[in-house]
């Protein structure tokens, strides 16, 4: 946790931009499963989509290999009872997780932020999304968690936090190709299909509104300060 410490007397800092967007000095041990609790990104339209029509749960399972600092990650991702899957090596050193087939590319990384929580993790991605993911081993977060993921996502202005699904059951999911739905899952599809019309509504209008209201507010205050 972050703190500030005088002596023997310690208290958490604040939730300042200063604080949460500071490199992780020392990752953790990143071997293992991985819930993705949460995700932010400064494509407007996309986390909505996700969050709202998809409903997806996501996971991440990280395995060592022969070599050092390298794992293969397993990522699994749900939706409506259907699951898909897909691999990668990744590279693992200065609290930084590379593409191990692409170690330069700035898009092809993900950098570990520093978090108040001993078993979360906060991936920032590079300038291809400019996304941030909060990854727990636990399947949910405290309210405190939450609020620094959001905190976070803010300082690097990215969209609003979508939290993602905690079905994690895999067992007797089906795979996504599969085109057999049965009528409750059509029924639900077209009901998200009408939410995620709303959070789009929602961020259009506050993308249009909010910066004509900024200007105005710029505009009206430089008229006063002339007089």
């Amino acid at each position: 946790m972050f703190c500030r410490c005088l002596t023997s007397w310690c208290q958490p800092a604040p939730l300042t931009c200063e604080n949460l967007l500071i490199p992780a000095e020392r990752g953790p041990d990143i071997a293992g499963r991985w819930y993705v609790v949460a995700v932010s990104s400064q494509k407007c339209t996309l986390m909505p989509f996700w969050a709202t029509f998809l409903t997806p749960s996501a996971q991440v399972d990280m395995s060592s290999t022969d070599k050092p600092n390298n794992y293969k990650a397993d990522v699994y991702i749900k939706s409506y009872g259907r699951c898909k899957n897909s691999s990668a090596p990744v590279l693992y050193e200065n609290s930084t997780i590379y593409d191990a087939e692409n170690t330069v590319a700035e898009s092809a990384k993900l950098e570990l932020l520093q978090t108040g929580s001993q078993d979360c993790v906060v991936l920032k991605e590079g300038d291809f999304l400019s996304s941030a993911l909060l990854l727990c081993r636990r399947m949910t977060v405290t309210a405190a968690e939450m609020t620094e993921f959001q905190t976070q996502s803010s300082c690097l202005t990215y969209d609003k936090v979508s939290v993602l699904n905690t079905d994690h059951e895999l067992s007797n999911c089906k795979s996504m190709e599969d085109e057999d739905f049965d009528d409750e899952t059509s029924e639900k599809v077209v009901a998200a299909l009408r939410n995620t019309f709303s959070g789009f509504f929602q961020c259009v209008t506050d993308t249009v509104l909010y910066y004509p209201y900024t200007a105005y507010e710029w505009a009206r205050n430089k008229w006063a300060s002339l007089w």
